[in-house]
């Protein structure tokens, strides 16, 4: 059995050397075009005209149908996105799959989300698909923005003012009082 590796002595010098290790340019582009993949392969996918072509395959037809199913395939399609940036030289062999497994997080994310099974509190943290029509080819809108929010991100207006009542407000005072007795 081998000799086990000392972690050493942890110091700020340390920390400042770990933190500018995660800053490094290109580990971030990697990441962040992982990120960007669910939305380059639908919109890959719309180009393509995907969804007819799939429909036309009995087995696939099926499978579309599966929220894991639709997540498999909109892996696949970023697999390829990801094979072809290699093939072109743009990204290494390691660094395709490290985009490509980001995506596969958030496609299984989604399809976890939209089959119901991950807990409410974790349901709550991934990001809801956007309702588009691309979200028929994958299961997933490629919404990392505002759309995919889903709660109220407006102005109430004049609702910090008090010209009304405040129960007026939330419905509480509006209904007619009766006097039962």
């Amino acid at each position: 059995m081998g000799r086990r590796r000392s972690r050493g002595k942890m110091s700020l010098k340390g920390f400042k050397s770990f933190v500018k290790d995660h800053l490094a340019g290109r580990a971030l582009s990697i990441t962040a075009l992982g990120l960007v993949l669910p939305s380059i392969g639908i919109y890959a996918a719309t180009k393509l005209n995907l969804g007819s072509m799939v429909s036309r395959v009995p087995v696939l037809n099926t499978v579309m149908g599966n929220a894991y199913g639709r997540a498999a395939l909109g892996a696949t399609v970023t697999a390829g996105i990801s094979y072809l940036a290699y093939g072109a030289g743009l990204l290494g062999r390691n660094e395709a799959i490290m985009a490509n497994s980001i995506a596969l997080v958030l496609f299984g994310l989604n399809a976890m989300r939209n089959a119901g099974h991950l807990p409410a509190m974790v349901t709550n943290a991934v990001p809801s698909s956007s309702g588009s029509n691309a979200d028929g080819f994958f299961g997933y809108g490629g919404s990392y923005g505002m759309s995919g929010y889903g709660g109220y991100l407006g102005y109430l207006g004049d609702a910090h003012e008090e010209d009304e009542p405040v129960g007026e407000l939330f419905g509480y005072n509006s209904a007619p009082q009766v006097n039962v007795f």
